[in-house]
């Protein structure tokens, strides 16, 4: 059974672990543990023991939860507005403003995560940006963290397909038509079909532009620090 207080106290105890350096994770993760069984919360120590170290990749985005909050947060709001303005067929001028600041929080929290990784030692290459990335897009499109909670992932995400994203948008349901009406109204639904595939085109071509952008980007710095080498 779903117990939501056990999760909230498993993200309370999550936290200080993920928050912490990477080469210290294991170790304070098993003391943890030990404690809390020695305390008579089998349960809990088994679910502490079982929280895996995070990826570099992954404990930089943590980072930037834990080094400042408000920078994730301002990417999951522009991902939603750029939802909101595609779900309700917006301008093209509206879509597109918000697809930029979509594309610039996801490149400035980029930015940080990679800097928190050469802060703590760590290399910070084009792959390990491109992975950060892709993982600060998948959070974004999800809209909110994965369990246990916030600043405690472990592993890099993956995009969900354009598909599902179409299916996450808000849309209001219609309800069925009387049986005796089917057969007459079926027409006129052939117009919101084609607009649900509409919408899911549009946001596939916008996400798809921010991260060809993005990969530019990323030649072009690649390019710059050859010539500066």
């Amino acid at each position: 059974m779903y117990d939501r207080t056990r999760v909230a106290a498993l993200d309370a105890l999550a936290g200080p672990l993920y928050r912490g350096a990477m080469a210290d994770f294991t170790a304070a993760r098993n003391q943890l543990a030990a404690a809390l069984a020695k305390a008579g919360d089998g349960a809990m120590a088994k679910a502490v023991k079982g929280l895996p170290k995070p990826s570099a990749t992954a404990w930089a985005v943590d980072a930037v939860h834990w080094a400042e909050p408000e920078r994730i947060e301002a990417l999951l709001h522009a991902a939603a507005q750029l939802r909101a303005a595609l779900a309700s067929a917006a301008e093209p001028a509206i879509q597109q403003r918000c697809a930029a600041v979509h594309r610039q929080q996801l490149q400035a929290a980029t930015d940080r995560a990679c800097a928190q990784l050469r802060e703590a030692g760590h290399a910070a290459s084009v792959a390990v940006r491109r992975r950060v990335m892709t993982t600060l897009e998948a959070l974004a499109a999800a809209g909110r963290w994965p369990p246990p909670g916030p600043g405690c992932l472990a592993e890099d995400l993956d995009p969900p397909g354009f598909e599902a994203l179409a299916q996450g948008l808000p849309t209001a349901p219609l309800p069925p038509p009387p049986a005796d009406e089917a057969a007459a109204n079926r027409p006129a639904r052939e117009p919101l079909r084609k607009a649900e595939a509409a919408l899911a085109a549009a946001l596939a071509r916008a996400l798809a532009g921010a991260q060809a952008l993005d990969r530019a980007i990323d030649r072009e710095r690649d390019a710059a620090a050859a010539r500066d080498a």
